[in-house]
């Protein structure tokens, strides 16, 4: 063969070659982003957490957690400048049960927490015993603020205490309502990406995908990998979006793109 016909033979053969060459690289890129999608689904969204400023042992706490921690050590140390008057009524369980109690319009001591809600006086009534009792609250509050205090002892900040619990009630409920919120997105990008990978009926049957803190249980074997006693090809049919089955998905593609339209068998 003449130098230059041999020149035009390898010259031609790369641009033989290189579309099947191409084409298993696409092949085995889609295939890592297949099971890329496959990982991200299997993972529990993270939710963040703070350390637990009042432990000593490492403990995490979310945010609302954390924020409604804070509320509890404001709502105690309003707790300890209740007016004389007022911690005898708390004080006294026989006449006055519960903040519902308290609280009757036909009841003496509703004029003297006027302005108190039912929750935010069973959190007050709640920490008063926190603080008079003999927990660890109690010698923290004792040790930090000298409580209890004298009832002579002028008492200017209690006006100020009261209002800081108040804005720490409003900042606890707006903390919450966004925990709330962030919750939902977490749970509708799980499910969203769920459905696109394992399909949406297959889905639907697997509630445990929609919570956002559970791991995503193993993909049923009935079609995948296809049994025995199903053939490749109709394993590998386009499913009807009604079979509560992972066949209906990407999942399926992966298996039947990669492992059965391009394999040798």
């Amino acid at each position: 063969m003449p130098f230059n016909r041999l020149q035009q033979v390898f010259a031609i053969f790369p641009v033989i070659t290189i579309p099947k060459t191409e084409s298993r690289d696409e092949i085995k890129k889609e295939f890592k982003d297949f099971c890329i999608l496959y990982k991200l689904a299997n993972l529990v969204p993270p939710e963040p957490k703070l350390i637990n400023e009042e432990e000593t042992n490492g403990e995490t706490l979310t945010v609302e957690a954390q924020m409604h921690s804070i509320l509890d050590r404001v709502i105690r140390l309003n707790a300890t400048l209740m007016a004389q008057n007022q911690t005898k009524i708390v004080s006294d369980t026989q006449n006055y049960l519960n903040a519902e109690a308290i609280l009757k319009p036909e009841s003496p001591a509703t004029k003297l927490f006027e302005g108190i809600g039912k929750e935010k006086l069973t959190k007050l009534i709640a920490a008063y015993k926190e603080i008079t009792g003999e927990g660890s609250h109690a010698k923290a509050i004792s040790a930090a603020t000298g409580y209890p205090f004298k009832q002579t002892q002028p008492l200017p900040i209690r006006r100020q205490i009261a209002s800081l619990a108040d804005e720490a009630w409003q900042i606890a409920a707006t903390t919450s309502n966004l925990a709330n919120k962030i919750e939902q997105n977490r749970t509708e990008a799980r499910r969203q990406l769920a459905f696109s990978i394992l399909g949406r009926g297959y889905t639907t049957v697997n509630t445990d995908i929609t919570k956002p803190d559970a791991v995503i249980p193993p993909i049923s074997a009935k079609n995948i990998p296809w049994a025995d006693s199903k053939d490749r090809d109709d394993t590998c049919k386009d499913a009807d979006d009604s079979e509560n089955t992972a066949s209906d998905a990407l999942v399926t593609d992966m298996l039947c793109t990669c492992s059965v339209k391009h394999s040798a068998g």
